[in-house]
């Protein structure tokens, strides 16, 4: 695998289209790609699809470097062309798990600070041919890559081309709040960042905004809260604890067509929870983490922890295999009823997570009774063969 390989030649020319819409060139694009996986029958798909991702984002790193001296419209349509198709590429992959998450999230990072740079300068850079300055390049770009983080209007971005984003972001009085931080928590989780520090024992810590109380007003806040805040929303329904309140919230939602109905993808939401969980399950297995003597002592004086009470009932899980067995089954209830009962997705939708349950805790009985009836049910459909 070439490391430094990047998009030449007809391809390279391909996606600078800025009239054809980003659908449309991923279209010519993906022919491309299966003409060449046809030619070279030896390679392995998955090897290729991270290949050709890879020559996306070099291309993509190249013009970046360019837009700030020479902005034109083929660098944006070469450039959203680029992130969009390197998200499509890599689709099926969940966000925790996908290995370009790390580049969107620099990405944006890199956006904000040269558009906060030049929001006062918005001419710096303007091409004298194509009236476009490396400000719009940049904005519509931002635009797309954090279309892709929380999976919304996505559909209809790509119904359109980079000179129609272009004059969408044009016409914007304003871009929404975008909080980064629960990607950037993705990859600390992942150990591909550094973890943040935590507070010292014995500081009383600040309230997690990602906490969901378990307060019966908890639905009627979140539904609020995905009015107001989607993105804060979302990231506090995905870290929500694996627990049947939690459970019945999120099948409400899906149930009332909630996100559908503010524009939010639901897929991108369940996945990201379902492997949330997955994580908190697989921490129940490991040895307890070693907690300092002097620890249990830190209390408010009348015997509760400050430090500690507040996490312990949702977010810590218990480092117990009965606690552990007990989580996955609640989960396989919480799967069986959105896809069996309730029949709110196809299995299909999240193949990855039902496959690692059942792969990691195969020796679970439940489990294994669960594989078989997704192997031999009629609702399994495309799934069944999968296995």
């Amino acid at each position: 695998m070439d490391l430094s390989a990047t998009l030449e030649g007809e391809l390279a020319s391909l996606i600078c289209d800025p009239e054809r819409t980003l659908e449309e060139t991923g279209n010519l694009l993906q022919k491309a790609r299966e003409a060449h996986l046809r030619a070279h029958p030896e390679g392995y798909e998955l090897q290729a699809a991270f290949q050709d991702s890879l020559k996306l984002k070099n291309k993509l790193d190249v013009w970046e470097s360019q837009v700030d001296t020479c902005p034109s419209l083929a660098h944006l349509a070469g450039m959203l062309n680029c992130e969009y198709q390197i998200y499509k590429i890599n689709e099926a992959v969940p966000l925790r798990h996908n290995p370009f998450l790390s580049h969107w999230v620099e990405a944006i990072q890199r956006l904000d600070k040269k558009l906060g740079e030049s929001s006062t300068q918005q001419n710096q850079g303007r091409s004298i041919d194509d009236h476009i300055t490396s400000h719009q390049i940049h904005s519509s770009r931002a635009k797309i890559v954090k279309a892709i983080l929380t999976s919304r209007n996505l559909r209809v971005i790509s119904r359109k081309s980079p000179k129609e984003i272009l004059q969408l972001v044009s016409t914007e009085s304003s871009t929404a709040d975008f909080d980064l931080q629960p990607y950037v928590t993705i990859l600390e989780d992942e150990g591909i960042y550094d973890k943040t520090p935590t507070p010292e024992i014995g500081v009383t810590p600040k309230q997690s905004p990602r906490r969901v109380s378990s307060k019966p007003n908890t639905k009627e806040a979140l539904l609020t809260e995905l009015e107001v805040s989607p993105e804060t929303a979302i990231s506090t329904i995905t870290h929500m604890p694996l627990n049947i309140p939690s459970l019945e919230i999120i099948t409400s939602l899906l149930e009332k067509r909630v996100f559908e109905d503010l524009s939010i993808e639901p897929l991108p939401v369940l996945r990201d929870y379902l492997q949330h969980s997955l994580r908190l399950v697989e921490k129940m297995g490991l040895p307890a983490p070693n907690i300092p003597p002097d620890a249990s002592s830190s209390t408010d004086g009348g015997g509760r922890n400050d430090s500690f009470n507040e996490q312990d009932s949702d977010e810590v899980p218990s480092h117990d295999r009965e606690a552990q067995v007990r989580a996955v089954k609640l989960m396989l209830l919480f799967i069986r009823n959105l896809v069996v009962h309730k029949r709110l997705l196809p299995p299909q939708e999240i193949y990855y997570e039902i496959n690692e349950i059942c792969v990691r805790y195969i020796w679970i009985k439940e489990v294994r009774e669960f594989r078989a009836f997704i192997e031999q049910g009629a609702d399994a459909g495309e799934l069944a063969g999968a296995w």
